[in-house]
């Protein structure tokens, strides 16, 4: 297993230094950076090149990337370098959560799950409820795997409805034959695109926002969400366009914020964040 972490480590750190193209790197230069021999450097860049990047080691020109690399092979090789590289994050966090409950038994349920999702297939869940006293069995259309706080969660359809599954309350898992229809990777795009903290759904509320100091420079540095739009005011305040699905969890990071964010649309988010500020001024004798 360390090998082929150090594998995806080092495949990594290689396209993302000759594409820097700050330095001449050669074979030898990466076989003593990592400790291997040259071999087992010219292997990674077949495994590399069998991935549709066109990197080769030319003589007197060191590794050279010939072409653009597409979009999707960098994602597909920054998510493995970031799962594998970086401990002690919320990955991390995730998968040892799934571990302790369900032991070698998550390995089963994820690939069970992975399989529903690549063939299309219904799959037959027990899950957990906080508020049950035994699992209960759901028939559901698998959509995609992804982690958020701390947790590893499903999307899939249950009765017509988008719903999020954490996969530590999933007891069992079962896979049919029964074939579904997918939704496109567009419709999958956009559940998250307006998904601000955890809710999926698809819902749209139009939300502006007018940030004072110390948030306006924060916001400088930060993207909130993938469709967002910030303008400088010129009076000190910035104001923040976006789309969200769930008004309720925008309230809530509002408030958590304190001073210096105010609501200027929809005037029912304005509403909700009043009254979630009173609700917790009423914790405490004023």
């Amino acid at each position: 297993m360390k090998n082929i972490k150090d594998k995806i480590i080092r495949q990594a750190e290689i396209l993302g230094m000759a594409a820097n193209k700050t330095s001449f790197f050669t074979v030898k230069y990466f076989a003593d950076l990592f400790n291997v021999d040259e071999l087992t450097i010219k292997r990674d860049l077949k495994e590399l090149r069998e991935t549709g990047i066109s990197i080769h080691s030319i003589r007197n020109k060191g590794i050279v990337i010939f072409n653009q690399v597409d979009e999707n092979i960098i994602k597909s090789l920054i998510i493995q370098y970031m799962g594998v590289a970086l401990s002690k994050n919320s990955y991390d966090q995730a998968v040892n959560s799934l571990i302790k409950l369900h032991g070698v038994n998550a390995v089963y349920i994820i690939a069970c799950l992975r399989k529903g999702i690549e063939e299309k297939r219904k799959i037959i869940v027990g899950y957990n409820k906080p508020e049950a006293d035994r699992s209960e069995k759901r028939t559901i259309e698998p959509c995609c795997l992804f982690q958020n706080e701390k947790n590893w969660r499903l999307l899939a359809k249950h009765n017509g409805m988008m719903k999020q599954f954490l996969l530590d309350r999933i007891t069992s898992v079962e896979l049919t034959y029964e074939n579904y229809k997918p939704l496109k990777k567009s419709e999958i795009d956009k559940l998250f695109n307006t998904s601000f903290m955890n809710w999926i759904g698809d819902d749209e509320y139009a939300v502006k926002l007018k940030l004072f100091p110390p948030w306006n420079e924060w916001l400088k540095s930060k993207q909130l969400m993938p469709c967002q739009s910030i303008t400088d005011n010129r009076d000190g305040a910035f104001i923040l366009e976006t789309v969200v699905n769930s008004l309720d969890e925008i309230a809530s990071w509002i408030v958590s914020r304190g001073k210096g964010i105010v609501v200027l649309e929809p005037p029912e988010l304005k509403t909700l964040v009043v009254k979630r500020a009173r609700e917790t001024l009423s914790n405490y004798d004023l």
